[in-house]
């Protein structure tokens, strides 16, 4: 089912230990290969993750539904790790058309994934409570089980939105410290556009990186069922009168 699997050392204590016994066998990077390797930042598709010094735990990519998906774990030490889940899709409206379902969209249907059934917070809205988009804005995302609320930190029309959660009464503030997200649109031939969502989740607790293991299934559930939703609406807007309101 998945394109590609690379699976790293977890045990990231062990990690000076087993690169000092490289150098010793001489198969090990130099140090001063490791000092530019620490310096350099931390980066994930684009998006500012500060973990230096981190190191990749897991990396999964799968194509389901006519979507890509790429999960990566991330060890960010002292008892966290960072997921990030990044999902592309293409959609049958020009990105001006497809920007509006980023701040103002309700899901049309229920899901049919079970991760939903068994906890799993499931989409219904997002919206701009204050009516207007913009760099400092609020926008909320509004499931069946709470509220996730969010401010805009980007607003390019069009091209690209990011926002950063502030608060959430949601069950999974017990083990997760922020949420920073990127919609990405590029206009592709035939008035299609391009749509990437990356999520950025810092994780804590005692057994973080199965905790970020069992969030990414969630997530990419997620991930799915928005663009899936927003897919049907895209294709029905091409063959009759827009039901999606600009913000």
């Amino acid at each position: 089912m998945f394109g590609h699997k690379r699976l790293a050392v977890i045990d990231l204590r062990q990690g000076r230990v087993r690169g000092q016994q490289a150098r010793a066998s001489g198969s090990g990077p130099t140090p001063a290969a490791e000092r530019a390797s620490a310096a350099a930042p931390d980066r994930v598709s684009g998006a500012a993750a500060p973990c230096r010094g981190s190191y990749a735990l897991l990396e999964r990519s799968l194509k389901t539904g006519g979507q890509d998906i790429v999960i990566t774990i991330k060890g960010a030490g002292r008892g966290s790790v960072r997921l990030v889940v990044t999902t592309g899709v293409t959609l049958d409206a020009a990105p001006n058309e497809v920007w509006p379902l980023l701040t103002d969209s309700r899901m049309d249907r229920a899901p049919r994934c079970p991760v939903f059934v068994v906890g799993t917070p499931r989409p219904v809205a997002c919206t701009l409570p204050g009516g207007v988009g913009g760099v400092g804005a609020q926008r909320e995302c509004q499931a069946e089980q709470g509220v996730v609320h969010q401010r805009i930190t980007r607003w390019e029309p069009a091209e690209t939105l990011e926002f950063r959660m502030e608060e959430t009464d949601l069950a999974f503030a017990r083990w997760v410290t922020g949420i920073e997200e990127r919609f990405q649109l590029v206009c592709q031939a035939g008035d299609r556009t391009r749509l990437t969502r990356t999520t950025t989740v810092a994780v804590r607790g005692a057994f973080p990186t199965l905790i970020a293991l069992a969030t990414s299934v969630g997530l990419k559930s997620v991930h799915r069922y928005v663009f899936t939703s927003w897919r049907r609406q895209c294709r029905s807007a091409s063959h009759g009168p827009r039901r999606i309101q600009a913000a």
